[in-house]
């Protein structure tokens, strides 16, 4: 070991090794060490990616090869939904999943497998990673000087000099306790418990493939999440042949939650589901995490100290997130040691930028979730919330770091006003979810759509809200078209809930209607504001502005006539309230087609597609599968511009789907 190197890292988790292998790719000649006080190399959890994590996986850590070849391919994310007594089948519970794989590929993790796979790479690249490490003390320079860590290894006292010091210790953080760097996050009150079974069934086993329900892919390799009231359950499939089950809550919703092993598989088989699904099958050890919400006061600091992984702050599982924020805690880590290196210097104004960066990101995360578990138990809400917490990932983080632009300083700064302006968006809807549930409680209606429901949540599908540019995500964004994306999928997802709030259902959405909304949503976002929350105070004024909007609509069309008083009463009956008003039959069927068509919204077909990677799975070994997936997208199926088809897709797909079952 030498006695001075370029990195030091505490800790060898996944965290420490992406960053000593991007580190080993990117800064080639620079000596890396780190220490952990572990053992080794243990089963956890955190096995599930989306696409940020496993575009750094695969294509900047280039692990396409040993992803390929010991791990499995995931078919999207998938959720099924219950009624109140936990009974439904999977045959019965309404399903909103992928039908065909994502044009960008995610994978799930066997984290054991895979950071052992790792860890031998690093090693051959001649990275130093030593386990069993004592007492370690990391030793912070002053006024430049280096960073010391002292430690004992191997019965030997030891003592590194190191320019950088990276703390990837987790949270119980070896340099973050001493500095206080990780404070809990008020806003989230989540825990979780897991086990892994061994023999568990698959999910194709209990559901048959048709026209209108139906996968290209086995869903039993997708990311499976039950929704209830508080809490929900995560099914992650491993290529070893275990499967992964969780229980993640708010445990001021759920206040029984199982304290071991025993109590969380019967917690688990008191849902009809997993009874079908888990029967023979033997559970495995057991892990639990209280409380485990942290928010970091620093990413990175001027005297080149970093934290990266669970030393960086967590925020919850369910979105899969955890190695994304690794991702994006890596590069800018690995991209300020590689400008100084080169000779660049530390450039201060960079490492604000990237520090601001990881900050919204970070807050991105927390928004999508906070408070927000009691709304799972619905179908209709998590439709909605799904499909713009996607859109939002997508079109303002997913974009800019496929494309290679979210570390390009010239482009952070209107990177970071259109996540300020997303946030404040999101910070609406979560309020509106809050209250049309509230609505469907009181109502007695909250799980009313949680049967026999089929829908598609593929990317790109023309479903209501939708996101359209998944192929475009190489080419560099357009931050105007982003922030024009974002408008439209805000007006679509404010009209789908005005849908269940007033009993309409008008998906997909009807482009009057998006119009009229379109042309006043910064107010209505105004007067929220205002108004403090979705009161009787916030309708009274909103529904005389939405009546004026569709006004001067129908008159820029040269309709002749009074819109009726938009309200509780008469939004879902607005069609044949107009029609009933207009005397020209020539006008009437200029109405009924302007109020039925679909939108014109953004359109990205000249972005030509490209960049996506598609590496050739060799994943023979995985019980899960029968042979390698083909990996149809809708886009393989459809064409490249299906959503401009004036058929259904989804009809056009279910008569396509001919895998048979399983």
């Amino acid at each position: 070991m030498e006695n001075e190197v370029d990195v030091v890292i505490l800790g060898s988790g996944l965290a420490s090794l992406c960053l000593a292998r991007l580190l080993s790719l990117e800064v080639p000649g620079a000596s890396v060490l780190s220490v952990d006080p572990a053992a080794g190399i243990a089963r956890k959890v955190g096995e599930s990616t989306v696409e940020i994590g496993a575009h750094f996986l695969t294509e900047r850590l280039r692990l396409a090869e040993l992803i390929t070849s010991t791990q499995l391919p995931k078919n999207g994310l998938r959720f099924w939904f219950d009624d109140e007594e936990h009974s439904l089948t999977w045959a019965e519970s309404s399903e909103d999943g992928p039908g065909a794989y994502s044009y960008w590929r995610s994978v799930q993790i066997e984290r054991e497998t895979f950071e052992r796979g790792l860890l031998e790479l690093n090693r051959a690249a001649g990275v130093e990673h030593l386990f069993g490490a004592r007492t370690i003390e990391p030793l912070l320079g002053e006024d430049g000087a280096l960073h010391r860590v002292r430690f004992e290894h191997e019965g030997r006292a030891r003592e590194v000099r190191a320019r950088w010091l990276v703390d990837a210790s987790g949270v119980r953080s070896l340099l973050g306790r001493a500095v206080e760097n990780l404070e809990p996050e008020e806003r989230i009150s989540h825990s979780a418990c897991w086990t892994w079974f061994r023999g568990a069934r698959r999910i194709d086993e209990f559901v048959e493939n048709s026209l209108t329900r139906f996968s290209f892919g086995p869903r039993c390799i997708s990311t499976n999440l039950l929704l209830n009231d508080g809490y929900w359950i995560w099914l992650i499939p491993l290529a070893s042949g275990l499967l992964s089950v969780g229980l993640g809550y708010d445990h001021t919703r759920l206040r029984n939650a199982p304290k071991n092993r025993d109590e969380l598989v019967a917690f688990l088989r008191s849902h009809r589901k997993l009874e079908q699904l888990l029967a023979g099958a033997t559970p495995l050890e057991f892990g639990v995490l209280k409380n485990f919400s942290y928010r970091p006061r620093r990413y990175l600091r001027a005297d080149r100290v970093a934290w990266i992984g669970l030393a960086a702050g967590f925020v919850d599982p369910f979105f899969a997130n955890g190695i994304d924020l690794i991702a994006l805690g890596c590069e800018s880590v690995a991209d300020l040691v590689r400008r100084e290196r080169a000779g660049e210097g530390l450039d201060l104004e960079r490492l604000a930028l990237y520090e601001r960066t990881l900050e919204l990101v970070y807050e991105h995360f927390v928004l999508s979730v906070a408070d927000l578990f009691h709304t799972f138990v619905s179908r209709e809400l998590s439709f909605v919330r799904y499909r713009r917490d996607v859109h939002v990932y997508w079109d303002v983080y997913a974009w800019a770091y496929l494309a290679g632009r979210m570390f390009d300083k010239d482009f952070l700064p209107g990177l970071h006003a259109l996540a300020v302006e997303s946030q404040r968006r999101t910070r609406f809807f979560t309020d509106l979810l809050r209250h049309a549930r509230d609505s469907l409680a009181a109502r007695g209606l909250l799980t009313r759509d949680n049967r026999g429901r089929h829908t598609f949540n593929q990317l790109g599908f023309r479903g209501t809200p939708y996101v359209r540019f998944e192929q475009q995500l190489s080419h560099p964004p357009d931050l105007a078209r982003c922030r024009r994306a974002l408008e439209e999928i805000d007006v679509g997802c404010f009209l789908a809930l005005c849908d269940v709030l007033f009993d309409a259902d008008r998906s997909p959405v009807r482009r009057l209607l998006f119009e009229t909304v379109d042309a006043v949503f910064e107010q209505l976002l105004d007067l929220h504001a205002r108004a403090g929350g979705f009161g009787d105070g916030f309708w009274r004024e909103a529904f005389p502005l939405l009546t004026a909007s569709l006004r001067d609509r129908l008159a820029s069309g040269g309709i002749a006539v009074e819109p009726p008083a938009l309200g509780p009463e008469t939004y879902p009956r607005l069609l044949p309230e107009l029609l009933a008003r207009i005397d020209d039959p020539a006008q009437q069927r200029e109405v009924r087609r302007w109020f039925n068509q679909a939108p014109r919204l953004t359109d990205f077909t000249d972005l030509p597609p490209e960049g996506a990677h598609n590496p050739p799975w060799s994943v023979e070994h995985t019980p899960w599968l029968d042979a390698p997936p083909e990996f149809r997208s809708v886009y393989d199926i459809l064409g490249t511009e299906w959503w401009n088809n004036p058929k259904t897709p989804f009809s056009a797909l279910g008569k396509l789907a001919r895998r048979p079952s399983a």
